[in-house]
């Protein structure tokens, strides 16, 4: 039986409140462990002497079901990084509306910003950082990526947005660029189902209602747009085992 490690962030709630899914992985002859940290201390992990040290042990042997404080990358046959604190939907807005302070640019300037943008904010992600470090020192291993969900559908998201085309091009293209960068690293990529999205920018609300806390297991404030239910872990998780074969 394979060890597989689907290592992230919050979002990792939906995929572990997923009784289905993990069943399914399971009896295809997979053994499923959760890792992680939920919060902004997600930022904290480390790589440190060949463990992934978490800044919060106690959190981690919870979210682990027991079995590890800190991580051993040498131990799971695959780790999914999932999450891992890269959310396109803001950093695409984030680029788009710095875009709009740039007055009478040639679109080739423009599509130069972008990619710098790009790169210099995924340069500073823990998760560049974090995979790197990992998927360099057991380059043996199969890796698989994901980043989270789109935010669920909500019309104040926008409101700081001039042009929805401009935003979804940076989106697009931001999602590229990390796939791209994956690929390059024998890491396979996988990308939020088309049929769960709506309007380009949004998860569909559907997938939102009654989310959990992946550390107290706990719905999610109502009003909550970032996290997703176990509904849409299901179909995560059907997908990671589709790509496992």
């Amino acid at each position: 039986m394979s060890l597989i490690c689907i290592f992230g962030n919050s979002h990792l709630g939906a995929l572990a409140q997923s009784a289905n899914g993990i069943n399914r992985l399971e009896a295809a002859g997979h053994q499923v462990v959760f890792w992680g940290i939920a919060g902004s201390n997600f930022e904290k992990i480390a790589y440190d002497r060949g463990q992934v040290v978490s800044p919060m042990p106690q959190q981690s042997l919870r979210i682990s079901g027991g079995r590890f404080e800190s991580l051993d990358p040498s131990l799971p046959d695959v780790t999914v990084f999932y999450g891992f604190n890269v959310g396109p939907s803001y950093l695409s807005r984030s680029i788009a509306v710095a875009l709009q302070k740039t007055k009478n640019i040639s679109s080739g300037l423009r599509d130069a910003i972008i990619d710098q943008e790009i790169r210099r904010m995924w340069s500073q992600e823990i998760a560049c950082v974090l995979i790197s470090q990992i998927t360099s020192a057991y380059p043996e291993k199969r890796y698989l990526f994901a980043p989270q969900p789109l935010v669920a559908q909500h019309d104040e998201f926008l409101d700081r947005v001039k042009d929805n085309n401009v935003l979804f091009e940076i989106q697009t293209r931001l999602l590229r660029y990390i796939e791209d960068w994956m690929t390059d690293r024998n890491i396979q990529y996988f990308s939020q189902p088309e049929d769960t999205i709506s309007d380009r920018f949004f998860t569909k609300p559907a997938y939102t209602k009654g989310s959990v806390r992946l550390a107290s297991a706990e719905e999610h404030d109502v009003g909550d747009v970032n996290h997703m239910n176990p509904e849409y872990g299901n179909i995560m998780l059907a997908k990671i085992q589709r790509l496992l074969g």
